[in-house]
């Protein structure tokens, strides 16, 4: 079973669980736009992985059909 599925839009539970499974898994790309606005406001890549791994969703997530699609 993929991380992160491709048949439907995860409900909040689900899409917690997916960011868990993909930071643990060293699943997480940094654009260069991403690591230009880190080093600008300087967060370090251990703050993201704590933002990812302890935060909490608090919006449902919609698919973006733009720029290669994606939640």
């Amino acid at each position: 079973m993929p991380i992160v599925p491709h048949d439907k839009v995860p409900t909040r539970k689900e899409a917690q669980l997916i960011i868990k499974q993909l930071t643990e898994n060293s699943k997480i790309a940094y654009t260069k736009h991403c690591k230009s606005r880190m080093e600008e406001r300087d967060i370090t890549t251990p703050e993201i992985i704590n933002c990812l791994l302890k935060s909490s969703i608090i919006e449902d997530p919609w698919l973006n059909h733009q720029n290669g699609g994606g939640y």
